[in-house]
């Protein structure tokens, strides 16, 4: 999950992230990580021209039930505003509506099948999605390379593929990225 963020996606701080399903054990990692980079956790709406709001990461999550939108909120902070259902694609309108029609720089997709493709609407020019849904890989499917106008990447994430194919760039990753832990 962090050399994906990190360094696949480059999630800076000034920058904006979509995690999907983000009460799951990936979606908690994911937001532990936004965190590290520089994530912080507003209780009121944000807007983004504001001169100083550059030096924040702006999080937005996903959840299909209301107790996980419930637990994102109360145990990680997350303002409900920022909460969207994953059950449907209401989270497009709610995501462009919250970033004044720019999208989010990153999204952590675990989502499958047409919300994959929803997910597209919410990306931001220049900014990228990191797939964990295997959707591709699973479905032997090709992805729409019309997806990926606006300057816009896609990264596929297999962690135990990458273990099992690269087993020295998976132990580099975490030598490099434990140390920026507390």
């Amino acid at each position: 999950m962090v050399r994906g963020l990190v360094e696949l996606c480059s999630l800076a701080q000034g920058e904006s992230v979509l995690i999907h399903s983000a009460a799951s054990p990936e979606g908690i990692a994911a937001i532990q990580i936004a965190r590290m980079v520089g994530a912080k956790v507003w209780k009121f709406p944000l807007v983004f021209q504001t001169a100083n709001a550059n030096w924040f990461l702006q999080i937005f999550a996903t959840a299909a039930t209301e107790e996980q939108k419930a637990l994102l909120e109360t145990k990680n902070g997350i303002p409900r505003s920022h909460i969207f259902s994953s059950s449907d694609d209401s989270f497009v309108h709610g995501i462009l509506q919250s970033t004044n029609a720019r999208g989010v720089d990153v999204v952590v997709n675990i989502l499958s099948d047409d919300l994959f493709y929803e997910s597209w609407k919410c990306i931001a020019e220049g900014g990228s999605m990191l797939d964990f849904s295997q959707r591709d890989s699973t479905s032997h499917g090709k992805p729409d390379r019309g997806l990926l106008g606006g300057n816009r990447g896609l990264y596929s994430f297999d962690i135990v593929t990458l273990l099992q194919q690269k087993p020295s760039m998976a132990q580099r990753s975490v030598e490099h990225h434990l140390p920026i832990f507390p």
